[in-house]
């Protein structure tokens, strides 16, 4: 079950079912080792980012013979090593590379992929190749149920996504979280609450959960905006500035996911693409640096897919159609920075597809063991995890 709560109605529906949507305490039970937890921000590329153009074999020949028009040359591009190249619109990116944030994993996909957008990406938010009805990091909530709280947020104005799909936590879509607002009998729920926290048994639980609610909507409402990281302008860096004001305040979000879109580069597809890599850069390097100047950068990590790649070859159209594998990029202080995994071959294609080399669950499996302390076995089953913490 999900529920959308939009602007100012939020706080009132946390009060509306204080038992499930409350705010969490600070305090997260561990997996595994000692380290704390992570917040996890989880970013969609809606429409298929050519991945091939993002991530560049630039000394491949098969790379400039599929895309006559579209390959970029080795010295627009910048170089990450002596085989791979970034879009020379991802400056934002390689100043995190080489700062020792940036982890690219390649080659990720799954068998038998699909390249419908809306089954695709049903596939990935349910971190199942036959996808399903409930979401990846819904059945991490679920498996650490225990952990009360208003646990993830979709930064959206629509249904929140499927990967947040759980059963005992439903998750939140908040459009901008200095809208809020407490209600006009707030006054009254507190009073109302603070007496079954002196009851004891299940009203105990409900008025203790109540009051934490109290608490945390009013840190919310109380949210401004002060970075001086320079965002630069776009949807995408108002969506991470709020992210960092929401982490900010300290209420025990673990995590939030928001959507990029504008991928679907069928036609005319350099300036476009340019375009969207060099917000997706400068917003990730904008902010990195509000997350350090706020004293949160170990404690938050970001990871970024799209639905599926593009055909490595180009199109009449000066664009590239719906395909198979491509990059997922994980931010953070303390991953293992660098390239990770295999990237596909050129010569060696499935009816002119990629052929993946990384299973996307074990991304998901690793971010769940290293950045969400929790055991990843019955949230990815079968899944080894990518150990990139």
């Amino acid at each position: 079950m999900t529920h959308t709560i939009e602007r100012r109605d939020f706080v009132m529906g946390l009060f509306a079912l204080p038992a499930f949507a409350v705010i969490a305490s600070t305090a997260r039970p561990l997996f595994g080792a000692e380290s704390a937890a992570r917040t996890l921000v989880v970013v969609h590329l809606a429409g298929g980012n050519d991945g091939l153009n993002t991530v560049i074999p630039i000394h491949d020949p098969n790379y400039a013979r599929l895309r006559p028009a579209l390959s970029l040359a080795a010295r627009d591009t910048l170089a990450i090593d002596g085989q791979m190249a970034l879009h020379p619109g991802l400056g934002g990116f390689k100043k995190l590379y080489d700062s020792g944030q940036l982890a690219i994993v390649q080659g990720v996909g799954y068998p038998s992929p699909d390249f419908s957008h809306f089954r695709a990406t049903e596939i990935w938010e349910a971190g199942d190749p036959n996808g399903g009805v409930s979401g990846w990091i819904g059945r991490f909530l679920d498996e650490t149920r225990e952990r009360r709280g208003l646990r993830a947020v979709a930064l959206s104005n629509e249904q929140p996504p499927l990967a947040l799909a759980s059963s005992s936590s439903p998750p939140v879509t908040i459009d901008d979280p200095r809208d809020f607002t407490l209600p006009a009998n707030a006054g009254m729920l507190r009073t109302m609450y603070a007496d079954s926290a002196r009851q004891g048994g299940t009203r105990a639980v409900v008025g203790e959960a109540g009051l934490e609610t109290f608490d945390a909507a009013s840190k919310i409402s109380n949210l401004r905006q002060g970075s001086s990281a320079g965002y630069p302008p776009g949807e995408l860096s108002t969506d991470l500035r709020r992210t960092a004001e929401l982490i900010g305040s300290g209420i025990g979000i673990e995590v939030v996911h928001l959507s990029f879109g504008g991928f679907d580069t069928h036609v005319n597809q350099l300036g476009k693409h340019n375009q969207l890599l060099t917000q997706l850069g400068n917003a990730f390097a904008a902010f990195q640096e509000d997350l350090r100047r706020r004293g949160l950068s170990k404690q938050v990590a970001s990871v970024i897919f799209s639905e599926f790649g593009r055909r490595p070859a180009e199109n009449f159209g000066g664009g590239t159609d719906h395909g198979s594998a491509g990059p997922v990029f994980v931010i953070a202080d303390g991953v293992r920075a660098g390239l990770h995994g295999q990237a596909p071959s050129l010569a060696s294609l499935d009816n002119g597809n990629l052929v993946f080399t990384t299973d996307f669950r074990s991304i998901y499996a690793g971010l769940v063991r290293d950045c969400l302390r929790a055991d990843p076995r019955a949230v990815v089953p079968g899944a080894v995890p990518l150990a990139l913490f």
